[in-house]
């Protein structure tokens, strides 16, 4: 995440630039894509403990959930570091990027963080999700462009049969196996922390825990 700062002097920017290399941000080591299709690119980002990452720039709105929070300083060209709030886990944050923003992160903790970033491609038609609080789903996130459901399932619970206009990330903040139920075929996958998969549309589906402990996970859904 970004926080702006007081403008620094544009010798310095420029010196800074030419100093270091500077990436796409999936170029960047610990921004690793993991899936990348015509609507969305997936990032699995790991900060490792005191590491600083290259300069990278961002060129699209991306949603962002928190696996494994830590203490981190950012510093975008042109502006003086700050350091961002801690945060806990399942945390959920958006950032748009109007024009191309260039920043570094560096861990200032002693123990890996984790995000887990989608990056949007384009705009994608309106989806609408079905998905009921009562069956251990609820929207934590909603704004213009993306609308994020958390889901917490027990061991052998499952969610409520629900819709999905349009594809959609599956993300999990736990380990264990979840199954997905669609029409007459049922998948089923190992996660754990960082764990993505992509979803076509579907008419109706429904998700349930198959392993024997607690399972964390996120529907996350492109709106216009």
């Amino acid at each position: 995440m970004l926080r702006v700062g007081a403008t620094m002097p544009g010798a310095f920017a420029l010196a800074l630039q030419v100093a270091m290399q500077i990436v796409p941000v999936y170029e960047e080591p610990s921004h690793r894509p993991v899936f990348t299709n015509a609507e969305v690119r997936v990032l699995n980002v790991v900060l490792a403990p005191r590491v600083r990452s290259l300069l990278h720039t961002h060129a699209n709105d991306l949603v962002g959930v928190t696996i494994v929070p830590g203490p981190l300083r950012t510093q975008a060209l042109g502006e003086v570091a700050a350091d961002e709030a801690t945060g806990k886990p399942g945390d959920v944050w958006f950032e748009s990027f109007p024009k191309p923003v260039t920043h570094w992160g560096m861990n200032l903790g002693e123990v890996p963080i984790q995000y887990l970033v989608i990056e949007f491609l384009r705009a994608i038609p309106a989806a609408t999700s079905h998905l009921s609080t009562q069956a251990g789903g609820s929207i934590v996130f909603e704004n213009e462009r993306v609308r994020v459901s958390r889901i917490r399932l027990g061991a052998g619970e499952f969610t409520g049969r629900h819709a999905h206009a349009v594809g959609f990330v599956l993300g999990s903040l736990s380990s264990g196996e979840v199954t997905s139920d669609v029409a007459t075929s049922t998948s089923k996958v190992s996660v754990s922390p960082g764990f993505v998969f992509w979803h076509d549309a579907v008419q109706e589906h429904a998700l349930r825990n198959a392993g024997e402990r607690p399972l964390e996970l996120f529907e996350f859904e492109v709106i216009p």
